[in-house]
């Protein structure tokens, strides 16, 4: 048995310095898997397939289902094109940033998804889709129309026993 009992000391930098390093890391580990590089990548544990979700309102449907990783809505899916003034603001810098980007694009008289996309949470996916201020947990529901609040609460349930 091998035992080591020097500390491990970290280099002598200024408090900006270290900010500066850690915003510049955080950026990397952005920027590595646009770069086709996976060395930093955080495993993925394997999880059950999460069912189909729907989301309807104001004549759009969008489709998605939850992952470790946040709520994905799929390519294909429509969005309401006006904002309501409900809106949080995030939100409406969201849903600027995916049209700027070619994630929204115009069809008709709604929006559609060019690609999959996670969001942060059902309800930011729910929000930045209907325009508006929305509970994802109610909003996103199964072909049964069971609220993915609903079919958490089953999972829990079921995990318990």
């Amino acid at each position: 048995m091998l035992y080591n009992d020097k500390k491990m000391q970290l280099p002598s930098l200024t408090e900006a310095d270290t900010a500066e390093m850690d915003t510049f890391l955080d950026e990397m580990l952005l920027i590595y898997p646009l770069l086709g590089l996976s060395a930093f990548d955080v495993p993925r544990r394997e999880q059950a397939s999460s069912p189909l979700l729907y989301l309807k309102g104001k004549g759009i449907v969008a489709r998605g289902h939850e992952r470790d990783e946040g709520f994905v809505v799929l390519s294909g899916s429509q969005a309401v094109k006006d904002e309501l003034p409900s809106i949080h603001r995030y939100m409406t810098d969201l849903r600027a940033s995916l049209k700027e980007r070619g994630i929204f694009a115009a069809a008709g008289d709604f929006l559609k998804l060019t690609q999959d996309y996670t969001f942060d949470s059902p309800s930011t996916a729910a929000g930045v889709t209907l325009g508006r201020s929305s509970n994802g947990r109610i909003e996103w529901q199964d072909e049964q129309g069971r609220t993915l609040k609903a079919l958490q609460a089953a999972a829990l349930e079921a995990n318990a026993s």
